[in-house]
């Protein structure tokens, strides 16, 4: 039931985590960046979406380095694996009755 409540709490949040993702990089607001980078990293912990952690984190320390070449790049992995772990979450939810 607590999978199934976080992968609810996720699919409802994951949007917002990446469009802030998205607007730190935009803006070119390290902070923001290294802030939304770390937050979505925290949101994809709970599901063992390693790939995805790992773009994330890799997003955060180029916001905490105030460096970003390459970060488009991070961004759109971290999309692809959203897209996927989203695809999961939602099989999942519905599939343990939610």
């Amino acid at each position: 039931m607590l999978l199934r409540e976080l992968a609810a709490l996720f699919l409802r949040r994951n949007a917002l985590l990446l469009e802030n993702v998205e607007k730190a990089i935009g803006a070119k607001d390290a902070v923001a960046l290294h802030d939304a980078a770390h937050a979505y990293k925290g949101a994809v912990n709970h599901f063992s979406a390693t790939k995805l952690s790992e773009s994330a984190f890799a997003l955060e320390q180029k916001g905490g380095a105030g460096d970003f070449f390459g970060t488009e790049s991070l961004l759109a992995a971290l999309r692809n694996g959203a897209s996927s772990l989203e695809e999961e979450l939602r099989e999942y939810t519905r599939s343990s009755g939610n």
